[in-house]
């Protein structure tokens, strides 16, 4: 379990129980102790992430990703896909369409710690604010959608 708040890590432990649980567990605390129903939407996606593993380098690693659909994706390179559950508990709306996920955490099985890595710059890059020149091209992006209608 790992959570981030506008582009850091606050908080990152393994956290033992089945990963349904531990997600209940995690967004009941969340919604306890960090969100404001005032300012702001309290949403859990369910999402997956692809793992790439090298069968030369990752030997130890290969078993434990077999329950997460291991394929062969090339002569030395595996891919499994393991679920993810994002946990958004402080989201600033920005523009008309535009939200800004500044709170988020994110639930998954603990494998290996090149995973963890992978998902603590996910939620970096993801509560990161947003710079102005972000927001500018969004609402063009918007801009160009409406006159296309």
């Amino acid at each position: 379990m790992i959570t981030a708040h506008s582009g850091k890590i606050k908080k990152k432990e393994v956290v033992d129980g089945q990963l349904e649980d531990v997600v209940k567990n995690v967004a009941r605390d969340l919604l306890t102790n960090e969100w404001l129903p005032t300012f702001s939407d309290f949403m859990i996606l369910r999402d997956s992430l692809e793992i790439e593993l090298k069968a030369g380098q990752d030997k130890d690693a290969i078993p434990l990703y077999k329950e997460y659909g291991l394929k062969r994706t090339g002569k030395d390179s595996l891919t499994a896909t393991i679920p993810i559950y994002l946990i958004v508990y402080e989201s600033l709306k920005v523009s008309e369409d535009n939200y800004h996920d500044r709170g988020v955490a994110v639930v998954a099985p603990f494998i290996r710690e090149a995973d963890v890595k992978v998902l603590e710059e996910l939620l970096e890059e993801t509560t990161r604010k947003p710079s102005l020149e972000e927001i500018s091209e969004e609402e063009k992006k918007i801009d160009l959608e409406e006159e296309e209608e």
